[in-house]
């Protein structure tokens, strides 16, 4: 569910393909399949519930042209 246009608070289940589509962006490429996944990727640890994770999404380069 997004919070605004740069925060989405989702369950850890859900596939990365999925977020893909809803987000309509690329995702750090990572050998997993799913949030939690790509969570523990980005931290190196699970998350403290509650704990806000920023991921740095890779850069679009339809965006860079101006």
């Amino acid at each position: 569910m997004a919070e605004n246009d740069t925060t989405w608070m989702m369950e850890g289940d859900v596939h990365l393909d999925e977020l893909k589509r809803v987000i309509d962006h690329d995702l750090p490429h990572h050998d997993v399949e799913a949030m939690a996944g790509l969570l523990i990727a980005a931290l190196g640890a699970l998350p403290r519930e509650g704990e806000t994770v920023p991921i740095d999404l890779p850069v679009d380069p339809a965006e860079l042209v101006a």
